[in-house]
């Protein structure tokens, strides 16, 4: 990620890397399980819905940036890989439908999932056909709003027409709950972690000042607190009010301290940190196809301690080959790619029409 000067935000970056790393041991539970351990880092997801709101605000505060370009950006950087590799679901289903228990090749459950529409599984699960897809569902909702909330011109109205949306659809499933699937999944209390993200953004764009020398080490201990939180904290946690306490409060008090440390100048110096944080939505995406043949594996192996530790230990090391592969191969291609096309397309329709002005 970069700020508004250019400069790579690394803390950020890194812990991009680091939720991605807590999902994929969510969903180990064979494998952990055979190493007397319980699965963990629920706060993953947190993580990520809190650092999103953070860049939106962050990267736009006090600049005119166009809702269409917005959208069509974001647009760019996440549908196309989200498309193909639910695509690749889909065809295992149909294929070979016995490997994935929970997923049924129904062609308007891809359509819906295509469209970020939720939708309950035949399994009763509230997931779309790539059942990680479901955050995808959260933050292209959340792109919306906020491209709606760049058609004011004023940063504090900006803010609060975006947070007052978030705020009000989340407090409609107490006042007025409602049985409706999508009423339902976009009136979860998970949108205000994009709030308190934006929150953090938009005190950081101000300028927050933390230069007096105890800053140091009261964000260092914030943000240990936090990221012990949001890896050992059970995943029974419930989700709605008591997860946003939970886990989002936690997930926003690490992005405060590491964005307040990079302010100060302690940024991380560990460049293959960073690295993982660059290809964190490839692995986000592919670490299912990796997980899942492992925890297989594993079943077939009957595997049990130190079986089960060498199987965690390439299964995680065959996440991140497999994401650096896809992202570098795959989602930076295609994403400069139709950057580049659009860029081109743009430019030529701005000289056609200065060709067309009258004089």
């Amino acid at each position: 990620m970069e700020n508004r000067s250019g400069t790579v935000l690394s803390n950020i970056q890194a812990l991009r890397g680091l939720a991605a790393m807590l999902v994929i041991f969510t969903h180990l539970h064979i494998i952990l399980g055979g190493i007397g351990l319980q699965t963990f880092g629920g706060g993953g997801v947190d993580l990520f819905f809190v650092i999103s709101g953070y860049i939106m605000m962050y990267t736009t505060y006090g600049k005119d940036v166009p809702s269409t370009g917005f959208i069509c950006n974001r647009v760019v950087r996440i549908v196309p890989i989200y498309w193909m590799m639910t695509l690749a679901v889909f065809v295992v289903a149909e294929i070979t439908p016995y490997i994935l228990q929970n997923t049924e090749a129904k062609p308007i459950d891809l359509v819906k999932s295509l469209l970020f529409i939720p939708f309950y599984k035949t399994a009763g699960h509230l997931q779309p056909v790539l059942f990680v897809g479901w955050t995808l569902n959260y933050e292209m909702f959340f792109y919306s709003v906020f491209a709606l909330g760049l058609l004011f011109k004023e940063t504090q109205y900006r803010i609060l027409f975006i947070i007052g949306v978030l705020a009000a659809l989340s407090l409609m499933r107490i006042v007025a709950p409602s049985e409706n699937v999508f009423l339902q999944f976009y009136s979860s209390p998970l949108l205000l972690e994009f709030a308190f993200g934006m929150l953090i953004g938009v005190a950081f764009g101000k300028g927050l000042s933390l230069s007096a020398w105890y800053w140091k080490y009261l964000l260092i201990g914030i943000f240990l607190v936090g990221v012990a939180t949001l890896i050992f904290l059970p995943l029974e946690t419930p989700a709605g009010w008591q997860q946003l306490l939970t886990r989002g409060v936690p997930a926003a008090l690490v992005i405060l301290a590491a964005s307040g440390l990079e302010k100060r100048g302690e940024a991380v110096k560990a460049a293959t940190l960073v690295c993982v944080g660059d290809a964190s939505y490839s692995m986000y995406l592919t670490h299912p196809f990796v997980t899942q043949t492992f925890e297989k594996i594993c079943i077939r192996l009957q595997a049990r301690g130190i079986a089960s530790f060498f199987l965690m230990a390439g299964c995680v090391a065959a996440v991140l080959l497999t994401a650096q592969i896809i992202h570098r191969v795959v989602e930076l291609p295609i994403v400069n790619m139709i950057r580049r096309w659009w860029s081109d397309r743009s430019t030529r329709a701005s000289r056609q029409v200065a060709f067309r002005r009258p004089v």
